[in-house]
C-alpha cells in the first residue's frame, strides 16, 4: 500500500514538471536508473548531468560514455560535470533554463516553500533515516507527526517511523544489545491513540482494535525489556518522558554513548 502510494505520487509529479534533471556517475548508467528512465513520460525532456567527472584519469572513456548515452536518443542534452569542483555548471544551468517557460514567480523571493513545519519536520526524519540506512532499507517508509508543540520558543517534535515491514523494524530500532542513545536525548513512549466517527458500531470495532493493539504492544515491551506487562502498562498509561539513563534503566535502550564515533 505505502509503495503504490509512493510511486503514485512520483508517477504525477514526472507529469507535472517542465524538465528534469537526472544525475549519474561517470560511466554508470545501471539498472536502476533505467528503469526510472521507462517512468518518465516521453514528451517530458530531460537533460542527463554526469557527475564527478574530475575523478576520471582517461578522459576518452568519458567521451565513449557520452556516445553511449546519447545513442539511447532520450536526453535533451548530456553535460559532463564536477559538482565539487564547480566545473561546466554554467552550461548545465543553460540547458534546463532552455526548457523553463517564462512566467509570474508562483512563489515570492522571500517565500522559501509552502509545506507547513510538521511537514517539513516529517521530511527531515526521512532524510535522515536514508542517510543512516539507504544501503539497506528500501525507500518504504512514512514518518508521521503524531505531536508539534511549541513551548517558550523551544519545538517539541513526537515523529513516529513507520514501515513496510516487521523485518526492517530492527535497522531503525536496533537489535538488543545494540540500542543507543546520547546522552540528551528524550525517549518518549505512549500507549495508542486514535480518532474516530461514524456510526457506533464502527466505533466500537475501531476501539476494539486500539485495544487489541494496545495489548500487543504491552506484550512486545515486557519481551524486548525484560519488564512485566503489568510495569509496561503502567508505564505507558500515558505520555512517559524518559532521560537516556532511565530508558537504560527500563530496558528501552543498551547504552548512553557520550561521543558519537
Amino acid at each position: 500500500m505505502m509503495n503504490r502510494s509512493l510511486n503514485k505520487t512520483v508517477h504525477q509529479a514526472l507529469k507535472d514538471v517542465d524538465v528534469i534533471l537526472f544525475m549519474i556517475g561517470p560511466g554508470v548508467l545501471d539498472e536502476i536508473d533505467s528503469k526510472i528512465l521507462k517512468m518518465i513520460p516521453e514528451v517530458t525532456p530531460i537533460v542527463l548531468a554526469i557527475n564527478k567527472v574530475d575523478l576520471l584519469k582517461e578522459k576518452s572513456k568519458l567521451l565513449g560514455f557520452i556516445k553511449e548515452l546519447d545513442a539511447i536518443d532520450r536526453f535533451k542534452a548530456i553535460v559532463p560535470i564536477s559538482v565539487k569542483k564547480s566545473n561546466n555548471l554554467e552550461p548545465l544551468k543553460h540547458a534546463l533554463k532552455s526548457f523553463l517557460p517564462e512566467q509570474e514567480f508562483i512563489f515570492s523571493k522571500d517565500e522559501l516553500t509552502d509545506k507547513n513545519e510538521r511537514f517539513l519536520s516529517a521530511e527531515i526524519v526521512r532524510e535522515k533515516v536514508f542517510r543512516l540506512t539507504g544501503q539497506e532499507l528500501p525507500y518504504s517508509i512514512a514518518v508521521e507527526i503524531e505531536k508539534f508543540e511549541i513551548i517558550e520558543g523551544v519545538r517539541r517534535i513526537f515523529a513516529a517511523i513507520i514501515l513496510d515491514r516487521d523485518a526492517h523494524k530492527p535497522m531503525i530500532i536496533g537489535k538488543k544489545g545494540k540500542r543507543f542513545s546520547l546522552p540528551n536525548s528524550r525517549i518518549m513512549v505512549h500507549q495508542p491513540s486514535a480518532g474516530f466517527q461514524g456510526q457506533a458500531t464502527d466505533i466500537e470495532i475501531h476501539a476494539n482494535e486500539v485495544l487489541s493493539l494496545k495489548k500487543r504492544l504491552n506484550e512486545i515491551y515486557s519481551k524486548h525489556t525484560g519488564k512485566s506487562v503489568d510495569e509496561v502498562k503502567s508505564a505507558l498509561e500515558r505520555d512517559n518522558f524518559m532521560t537516556a539513563e532511565v530508558a537504560k534503566d527500563f530496558g528501552l535502550i543498551d547504552e548512553v554513548v557520550e561521543k558519537r564515533s
